[in-house]
């Protein structure tokens, strides 16, 4: 089945500050609004329409869908992310998407959600699709003023457990020990069949969850980050190493993996 892809112009709504380098774009896309799948991504040009600099667009999560509106959640870290963050309302921005493969929801299972950093984007999104009685989600960053949709998730009701590398919220630590206490609580319950990890953050960990799901034979997809041109496959750039051998591609076969796809080593 082909999806179709949109090429638009999208409405500025709203570009929230969050902190001194996040903020949250709102765009009013409703036609990646109405076919985005959580885990997918879309390709914004952000730059003037005078200028070609920078030329390639940049590849952002699909943070949350409301209606006919998209949420992009962005750090200011180049000169792409700068303009981004001085855009106003009645300002458009063209916009590309939805792109890649997004997580596959395996049903009548106990779903963990776990999130470094800013992987907490299409992890937000996700939970609207997964049930509140049988999800968990667990948030890691560095300090609490770098956690983000803590709120969003909590008013949702979904069991919520948090870890900061400072202890400035939640537990002191990385999101992978609480996996792993929540996996020990839940294997002793209901055995590692009905158990499946969902995940989105910084490669280290990543790695490490994966490691741990593999050892214990648990489910899991993990949302990965790479440096892209296109966004459909046609640059060969994006590329991780595959398990058996050869890359798969960020962009067309991802950005969503199983972890035994990949080549952790």
């Amino acid at each position: 089945m082909i999806k179709e892809i949109f090429n638009i112009k999208a409405l500025v709504l709203e570009n929230i500050k969050l902190n001194p380098y996040t903020f949250r774009l709102i765009l009013r896309a409703p036609e990646i609004a109405s076919s985005v799948k959580p885990g997918q991504f879309c390709m914004l040009k952000v730059r003037d329409q005078l200028s070609y600099d920078p030329l390639l667009r940049r590849p952002f999560s699909i943070n949350r869908v409301e209606n006919k509106d998209i949420h992009i959640l962005y750090r200011v870290v180049g000169k792409g992310t700068k303009y981004m963050s001085n855009l106003s309302k009645e300002d458009q921005i063209e916009i590309l998407g939805p792109l890649g493969n997004g997580f596959k929801i395996i049903k009548n299972k106990i779903n963990i959600l776990v999130a470094g950093g800013m992987g907490i984007a299409p992890i937000s999104f996700l939970t609207s699709s997964l049930p509140k009685d049988k999800t968990i989600v667990i948030v890691g960053a560095a300090n609490k003023e770098e956690l983000f949709d803590i709120d969003y998730i909590k008013n949702q009701g979904y069991s919520l457990f948090i870890a900061t590398d400072d202890g400035s919220m939640g537990k002191k630590g990385l999101v992978t020990e609480i996996l792993k206490e929540k996996l020990d609580e839940l294997l002793l319950d209901k055995g590692n069949k009905d158990i499946v990890v969902y995940s989105c953050g910084p490669y280290p960990m990543l790695k490490n969850l994966a490691n741990i799901c593999k050892r214990l034979k648990i489910d899991a997809q993990v949302s990965m980050e790479a440096k892209m041109a296109c966004g459909i496959g046609l640059c060969l750039g994006c590329v991780v190493s595959k398990n058996d051998g050869g890359f798969l591609h960020v962009c067309k076969d991802g950005p969503v993996f199983d972890v035994n796809e990949v080549n952790w080593s």
